[in-house]
C-alpha cells in the first residue's frame, strides 16, 4: 500500500496511476476533528506546557495536521489524520489536558472537501 504522500510523489515523478494499481493500491487516511472544551481554566494553565509537548510529538509523527485555541477561551481544536476514530480517541484520552480533567474532548470524523492550511 502507498501513503497519500507517496501517491503525490509518484504522480510528480511521472509514474502515474498504472504503477500504483499494479503495486497494490492506496492507503487513504480519514480526517478527524477533536474539540477540547474548557473544564478548568487553572488546570489548563497548569498543564499547558505538557499539552503542547504532547501535541508537538503527534505533529512530529505526522498524524496531527493542525491545532489551536479558540480566541474566546472556550477551548481548542485539533485536526488528526488516522485510519479510525478509535485511534484518535486513544490519542485524545492520552492528552495531558484530558488526563488531568482540564478539558473534555469530542472526536468527530470530518469529510474534508478542500483545504489550504499552511504549516508555520
Amino acid at each position: 500500500m502507498f501513503s497519500l504522500n507517496q501517491v503525490y510523489q509518484l504522480f510528480a515523478d511521472g509514474l502515474g496511476l498504472l504503477y500504483i494499481l499494479i503495486k497494490g493500491g492506496v492507503t487513504l487516511k480519514k480526517t478527524f476533528v477533536v474539540i477540547l472544551p474548557m473544564l478548568d481554566e487553572q488546570k489548563s494553565a497548569d498543564y499547558r506546557a505538557a499539552h503542547l509537548e504532547y501535541l508537538e510529538q503527534r505533529w512530529n509523527e505526522g498524524i496531527l495536521s493542525a491545532y489551536g485555541r479558540f480566541t474566546d477561551g472556550s477551548g481548542g481544536m485539533l485536526i488528526y489524520t488516522a485510519d479510525s476514530i478509535e485511534q484518535v480517541e486513544a490519542w485524545a484520552v492520552a492528552d495531558p489536558y484530558v488526563i488531568h480533567k482540564a478539558r473534555t474532548y469530542e472526536v468527530r470524523e470530518w469529510a474534508l472537501a478542500k483545504a489550504n492550511l499552511t504549516h508555520s
